[in-house]
């Protein structure tokens, strides 16, 4: 059995482990990513993956979440959507790797960039988190539609993307 949390109980943790316990925030990313890779590693052997990342602290799961798969053989590219300069310290540290690393790595800047995206046989979703509070729209609204359409596994960080934590209601278009 899995407990789950609301966005603030989760919060709470959150900080519980950085101030308390004296847990960076990088190393809780690397923990979640670690959960993610086995939950894909329990269900595919290497493989083609495409990790799609928001610019937020759910994205810096999915760079990690990349980084490990690349470690064990999977054939992985990362889509990214939004601006990478505003990623938050811990995310962009987990970035970083792509950035030295260009040829894992596609930043989408149109809602027509998908078309031309081979199809993988696993998507990872770090979009969005437990965060969402408005309709998703444009750009990661087609990207959402993107990973619906596919007919692979769909491996969501925290939360599949578009999905309000505390009420599930789909905010706009979910997967």
């Amino acid at each position: 059995m899995r407990t789950a949390l609301t966005p603030a109980q989760m919060g709470a943790v959150d900080r519980f482990m950085m101030d308390r316990m004296k847990i960076p925030g990088l190393i809780l990313m690397e923990n979640a990513a670690h959960g993610v890779f086995e939950a894909i590693r329990e269900e595919m052997q290497p493989c083609s993956v495409q990790v799609f990342c928001g610019t937020g602290n759910n994205g810096g799961d999915g760079f990690a979440v990349a980084r490990i798969l690349i470690a064990n053989g999977y054939d992985v590219q990362v889509i990214v959507l939004g601006d990478t300069k505003k990623l938050p310290a811990d995310a962009a540290t987990n970035f970083s790797f792509f950035e030295e690393n260009e040829e894992y790595c596609r930043v989408i800047q149109s809602e027509t960039d998908f078309e031309e995206l081979a199809q993988a046989e696993v998507y990872v979703d770090a979009l969005f988190g437990t965060g969402l509070t408005r309709d998703v729209d444009g750009i990661y609204a087609a990207a959402i539609e993107h990973i619906n359409a596919q007919d692979s596994l769909v491996v969501s960080v925290d939360i599949p993307s578009g999905i309000h934590a505390e009420s599930g209601a789909v905010m706009g278009v979910a997967v």
